[in-house]
């Protein structure tokens, strides 16, 4: 079986990591392509896994119709069996390639976009996915239950779709994390745009400050935003508070070194930052949305609050600040969590599974 997987993204984020992982835990007797960004860190590391001519290089979050021609040589080419397209603008692709050429798509939403573009928007991009679901893919997987949950509230689809959870990988041990500090420190991973919500940060460092707390919130990633919060935390006075850190290749050591994860996000898939934080044993602050919710229940390590109540994460993170075993037992319960449910190793096996079962219902329906 030949596949290639497409994202329009190769910078740091969970899209990017969720089909690293995929490849990194293939199956050995399977051929496999990546078409992506050339950009780092990921189309590198694509590489790597799969040699310089089995990576074809995409626009960062365009469609371009020499990308298209490009796609569809290769394909054709290849001979490729299955397109495995992850996040909104790598299924416009593979749907395109689905109409023109002989090969089945697996697509994999990672989070639905709606809720906060005008209305017609909103209701155009349904009307797009509803069809591309309905005539133009195979099958469907989403990383969180409550993803499919909302793509199932707005009809987009109906059936040939399956949960399969995000992973990551799972540090052996965690002898090489920094002692405990203080303050308190706290993580926080953006891309600076309207799904991360990270201005949300601002009226959090406000009553950290008010409040006199302990805790200092690191923060890494880049993006169009990061400008202007940093112009707003540097009008107020914040800026000891929330550390603009900037991008970075290796996220891995800065949860090593971390206390607790915040997130501030409007909606997600099922964030691998979080399952990553999870995975180093750190307790969790999130915002009460659809792909955090999941985590919702006693077995996890996660605090949550209300989006309109950003002043609920504080007290929050205030208690964990002050009561290390409280902290303590939370970051067990994630550990042991990530562990037992959320493993790379897991998600590419359930993966593959779903392709090669799906790949032996088209050959007997033939």
């Amino acid at each position: 079986m030949k596949i290639l997987m497409i994202t329009l993204r190769a910078d740091i984020g969970g899209g990017p990591e969720h089909l690293f992982k995929l490849l990194e835990n293939r199956k050995p007797d399977w051929d496999y392509y990546a078409a992506c960004p050339m950009e780092a860190p990921y189309y590198e590391r694509y590489v790597d896994l799969l040699g310089q001519e089995r990576v074809f290089v995409l626009p960062h979050r365009k469609l371009e119709l020499k990308a298209v021609w490009g796609l569809m040589q290769l394909v054709s080419r290849e001979g490729i069996d299955w397109v495995h397209s992850h996040g909104k603008g790598a299924g416009i692709y593979s749907r395109i390639l689905r109409a023109l050429k002989p090969v089945r798509v697996l697509h994999t939403f990672h989070g639905l976009h709606l809720g906060y573009s005008r209305e017609i928007f909103n209701r155009l991009y349904c009307w797009l996915e509803r069809f591309f679901c309905s005539y133009l893919t195979d099958f469907m997987i989403c990383v969180s239950k409550t993803e499919k949950n909302n793509i199932l509230r707005h009809k987009i689809a109906s059936d040939r779709i399956q949960v399969i959870e995000n992973g990551v990988s799972i540090p052996p041990d965690l002898s090489r994390k920094e002692p405990e500090s203080h303050p308190l420190r706290v993580l926080h991973v953006s891309r600076f745009d309207v799904q991360k919500n990270s201005e949300l940060l601002l009226p959090i460092a406000r009553q950290i400050v008010e409040e006199d707390l302990p805790i200092v919130i690191d923060v890494i990633g880049q993006g169009e935003g990061q400008k202007d919060l940093r112009e707003s935390l540097s009008r107020e006075g914040l800026l000891e508070v929330v550390l603009l850190n900037g991008p970075t290749n290796e996220p891995a050591s800065w949860f090593l070194k971390s206390d607790a994860y915040l997130s501030t996000s409007r909606w997600e898939g099922l964030p691998m930052a979080v399952l990553e934080a999870f995975s180093c044993g750190l307790p969790c602050v999130l915002s009460e949305v659809t792909g955090h919710t999941d985590f919702q229940n006693e077995e996890s390590g996660a605090l949550f609050y209300s989006l309109e109540k950003p002043l609920e994460a504080v007290l929050h993170l205030g208690r964990l600040a002050k009561d290390k075993a409280y902290r303590q037992s939370l970051g067990q319960k994630s550990r042991k969590l990530a562990e037992t449910r959320y493993s790379a190793q897991r998600m590419a096996r359930d993966t593959w599974n779903l392709l090669s079962q799906l790949s032996q219902n088209f050959s007997r329906a033939r």
